[in-house]
């Protein structure tokens, strides 16, 4: 189940947070150099938000479901490495983050549904990590899975993607895995299908014209 309230708060901590002037800057940075052209200062400004609501208890999908391309490490992560999608950080440990007060800004950034307390579901339960993902003016919901195709066979999955897109609040809905990545896209209701470059795995290439429409939904 996903709870409207949650995101309407989430969103508006969201939209004051990144209207600050030492977020505008390192946003800035990052969009002229990405992270490696970032200071410490500017890393630390974009991770400056304490949202969590649920623990994350014994769920690590975050740590083993997203990629994490070089470009998203900075010259301040010198004990990280780049991992491919559906695979264990090498920071984990005992099913948790074995630096987890000095994790990488992308770890810090990711904004999880479940621990934000805008669903209700554990990941583990669906196989599935909603988290926030801005695209340039609009934001759409990522979903982390290790099977895209068992994903959206799943009824609590299909059921809390018609419910992000029916709230109005996100552009679309994108649900990857290490080989490929299907969109839902809130506007016009097509669904598409594009593979995973896994030289830039978190590439938005379902933006692009060569993404493959596979079907359209209803979202009411």
């Amino acid at each position: 189940m996903i709870k409207l309230k949650g995101i309407d708060t989430l969103l508006s901590k969201l939209d004051a947070h990144n209207k600050s002037e030492a977020f505008v800057k390192a946003a800035d940075a990052y969009v002229k150099g990405g992270v490696s052209a970032m200071s410490k200062e500017d890393i630390d400004t974009t991770q400056d938000l304490d949202l969590q609501v649920t623990p994350c208890g014994d769920c690590t999908m975050c740590c083993t479901a997203p990629a994490i391309p070089e470009y998203e490490i900075s010259e301040h992560d010198h004990a990280f490495t780049p991992k491919p999608a559906c695979s264990s950080c090498v920071s984990l440990m005992n099913g948790k983050c074995g630096r987890y007060d000095t994790r990488p800004s992308i770890c810090q950034g990711y904004l999880c549904f479940y621990s934000l307390g805008i669903s209700d579901t554990s990941p583990v339960e669906k196989d599935v990590c909603w988290s926030i993902l801005p695209i340039g003016d609009s934001v759409a919901v990522n979903g982390h899975t290790s099977d895209v195709d068992v994903a959206i066979k799943n009824p609590k999955v299909t059921d809390e993607i018609f419910q992000i897109l029916n709230t109005g609040a996100f552009s679309a809905v994108i649900l990857r895995d290490d080989k490929k990545a299907v969109g839902f896209d809130g506007t016009n209701g097509e669904v598409t299908q594009a593979e995973i470059d896994p030289r830039d795995p978190m590439a938005m290439s379902l933006l692009e014209p060569s993404a493959r429409v596979i079907g359209h939904l209803q979202t009411s």
